[in-house]
């Protein structure tokens, strides 16, 4: 017995280009070995997944990473590559990338923590929370409401994410659109204004190393002092 009588097609995102898109993939029997190899090339540990299904121990999808930051990936869901580097998986039922209305609700209570994008993928994301249960816009587009944003935003640019995933791409894109050096306690501060206020310090400090470790922030160390401090990899490259 197999899941899927005939392999799914290998679809891309609404708004992503078929010829040239890396940032994305739909999961499917036929493309779980190509899948498997696009995130092994990125040194993200991913496995094959298995679940009982009628009584038959059989692959579903793939784990991707490993520890409390593990996802879950299954056939017709879509891996997402973050600019930063990150993945997240939007847990889609069937290979068209998108949940109803009512799929959502079951699945995501208010109070999520999501990445959203509210115009393209290509544009600065919204990290945060959701603050509304999901309603079907004009008949046709399901959305719901995130942190930050006025509007409803489609649920095929919103991806569910866990608190850490979430809390650390706040953090770096707050870092992106600010100036200057960040120490561990101009995070702490800018975490109490975030959907993450009670983050300490110690929190803050494990998050900036975690995106100097990705590439993502420039360490300083002043002798001196004896402080560190981080800038953004991006903000150094517009200023060359």
């Amino acid at each position: 017995m197999t899941l899927y009588t005939q392999p799914l097609a290998s679809l891309h995102a609404p708004d992503c280009n078929e010829a040239t898109c890396l940032r994305c993939r739909v999961l499917t029997p036929d493309n779980l070995r190509s899948v498997d190899d696009w995130l092994d090339q990125a040194d993200v540990f991913a496995k094959q997944y298995y679940e009982q299904v009628e009584g038959e121990l059989i692959v579903t999808g793939l784990r991707i990473g490993d520890g409390r930051g593990r996802l879950v990936a299954r056939f017709g869901n879509t891996i997402v590559r973050h600019q930063s580097g990150t993945h997240t998986v939007r847990l889609t039922q069937h290979p068209t990338g998108e949940l109803t209305a009512a799929e959502w609700n079951a699945q995501y209570p208010e109070g999520t923590h999501v990445i959203a994008y509210p115009m393209t993928r290509a544009d600065r994301p919204v990290v945060g929370r959701t603050r509304s249960r999901a309603w079907t816009l004009g008949g046709h587009t399901p959305v719901v409401l995130v942190d930050g944003e006025a509007g409803g935003i489609a649920l095929t640019h919103v991806d569910v994410v866990d608190e850490q995933t979430g809390r650390r791409t706040w953090l770096l894109t707050t870092i992106r659109a600010s100036r200057g050096q960040w120490s561990t306690l101009r995070a702490e501060t800018a975490y109490r204004q975030s959907p993450w206020p009670n983050s300490g310090r110690n929190t803050a400090r494990k998050d900036l190393r975690y995106w100097a470790a990705q590439g993502e922030l420039t360490v300083w160390d002043d002798e001196t002092t004896n402080r560190r401090a981080y800038t953004s990899n991006s903000t150094k490259r517009r200023a060359a």
